[in-house]
């Protein structure tokens, strides 16, 4: 029977140590987002978005800053992929793109100088496009996440000024009688705000009015 030399085992043993270590580097190095995330990419050598303007400093003369372009994020957003990050040099964040949802109660008075309280829920999450994600990114990448970050926070004050508003110009039985009309029109007057924010508005559903 022939012995296999001792040279050809420890060049296997070696070659094998090698791929394990290049699969376990492979695996460090590359990272992919799950279904509902976004992989945001900053650092060296990073090529991707920059910042939206009304992220940038601006000055007089209506444009950004040389510090402020300086200054200014710029990101590789990954979804529905993967890529690698050198480590040290990049980092990587993940941005949830679930759905979340803000409960709204607010009080104010309605056409008639009477107290009103509304209650109801906001569904939102990040947009989809490269631009919403870069948006969000830049205001909410390492902010708290859950019911009491800023996102939250947010949210309830954009929806909450508008509905104090729409409420000033109507009776309490106009805000009984016509709830999803109540509901479309916050909703659309939130838009702008809630791009600027790089999110969406899944759904709003004016729960109760309430008449003190």
């Amino acid at each position: 029977m022939t012995e296999i030399p001792i040279t050809l085992i420890i060049v296997a043993g070696a070659v094998l140590l090698a791929l394990l270590l290049l699969i376990v580097l492979f695996k460090a190095l590359w990272k992919v987002p799950a279904a509902d995330e976004a992989l945001i990419i900053t650092g060296l050598g990073v090529k991707g978005r920059p910042a939206g303007r009304e992220h940038l400093e601006i000055g007089p003369d209506g444009q950004p800053t040389a510090a402020g372009a300086a200054n200014a994020k710029t990101f590789k957003i990954i979804t529905g992929g993967g890529a690698f990050v050198l480590p040290i040099l990049q980092k990587a964040q993940y941005l949830s793109l679930r759905a979340d949802s803000a409960e709204l109660e607010v009080t104010g008075v309605d056409k008639q100088k009477i107290p009103v309280g509304v209650k109801g829920v906001a569904v939102f999450k990040v947009g989809d496009d490269d631009q919403s994600i870069t948006n969000a990114a830049t205001r909410f990448l390492d902010a708290t996440p859950g019911q009491n970050g800023q996102m939250h926070h947010l949210v309830k004050e954009i929806f909450h000024g508008h509905l104090r508003s729409i409420i000033g110009g109507l009776t309490v039985e106009d805000l009984i009688a016509n709830r999803n009309e109540l509901a479309q029109e916050t909703r659309d007057a939130s838009v702008q705000e809630m791009q600027k924010l790089g999110l969406v508005v899944d759904s709003l559903q004016i729960q109760d009015i309430l008449d003190p």
